[in-house]
């Protein structure tokens, strides 16, 4: 934890200390943000949070103030998830699953695809797609937003001769896109495919608003599992609490079950009435948490191949 500190000071520091200017009787915002620093320094976070409400009743709504913010944010989550990270566990599913191929819903910057290994041929879809990082397998992206490319491509094909094994959906942050990509992909899949849904878990209310407001933003994705949960009792649905917004794993997919496509109207005004504030006390249980834990997973993992 003080690494992380660390490194946020250090970076917001450097980025924002030719903008700064004394003001409130000589008090800077680089004095504001010192000060909330020293207070996550010793854990206390509440602490922070309110002088970085004076900061911001000082001098309004800033950039170091955003950064502030993300710092905050970013600490409150390492210390609620503990563990392995997401991308830790996306490591760890390539190494166990070996997938034949692998899907990815939302690639950005390629730092999560480059976990798939060869001789894993995976597909990358992202409307945004900018690759800086080095790709060690047999890659094919698709410059395209994920209704468009299973409405464009034929992933059956692309995956030929294969069913889908191993999908991660992280695209855009919404309940009822990550639900639309859900049905898609299960469209291919076996009891034995697995599929991964980043930005889950929310802790922090603001970062979970529907329409963007902060820098860490997860949108209402958390609302996918709670429907899932509901709707699909036949599936095995676990989240891993892994920083920053948690990792869901599902298992037992049915290519035959088109009921989430059949009643997806009803479903999604259904899920849109939900408010997290219902759900937040007892987040846990309704997204079936489990421990950030590698031998358990793997037990899940493998029971899951007893069943198929």
């Amino acid at each position: 934890m003080s690494l992380l500190i660390s490194v946020f000071k250090d970076l917001f520091t450097r980025k924002n200390q030719p903008a700064l200017v004394a003001s409130n009787g000589g008090r800077s915002p680089q004095s504001y943000f010192d000060a909330a620093f020293a207070k996550l320094e010793v854990g206390d976070i509440a602490g922070a949070q309110e002088i970085h409400a004076e900061l911001v009743a000082n001098f309004g709504p800033s950039p170091i103030a955003d950064e502030l913010t993300f710092a905050i944010h970013s600490i409150t989550l390492q210390k609620r998830f503990p563990g392995p990270n997401y991308l830790v566990w996306l490591t760890w599913f390539h190494t166990i699953l070996k997938p034949r191929n692998y899907v990815e819903i939302g690639v950005e910057s390629g730092k999560s695809l480059a976990n798939a290994r060869s001789p894993t041929r995976a597909i990358g879809i992202d409307p945004s797609i900018q690759i800086v990082h080095t790709q060690e397998a047999w890659v094919k992206l698709f410059k395209l937003t994920s209704d468009d490319f299973f409405q464009q491509q034929n992933l059956k094909e692309l995956l030929a001769p294969d069913p889908l094994e191993f999908g991660f959906i992280d695209g855009l942050h919404t309940f009822d896109q990550a639900l639309k990509d859900f049905i898609n992909l299960e469209r291919f899949s076996t009891p034995e495919t697995v599929i991964l849904f980043h930005d889950i878990f929310p802790v922090i209310p603001i970062t979970a608003a529907r329409e963007r407001v902060s820098t860490l933003w997860l949108g209402d994705t958390w609302k996918v599992i709670v429907t899932l949960v509901k709707y699909r009792p036949d599936l095995k649905i676990s989240t891993i609490p892994a920083y920053p917004s948690g990792l869901a794993v599902v298992t037992n997919l049915d290519a035959a079950n088109d009921m989430l496509h059949n009643d997806y109207d009803r479903i999604y005004n259904e899920a849109m009435a939900l408010t997290l504030e219902d759900y937040l006390p007892a987040m846990e249980k309704h997204l079936n948490v489990v421990a950030n834990d590698f031998t358990l997973v793997q037990r899940l993992l493998e029971v899951r191949k007893k069943q198929a």
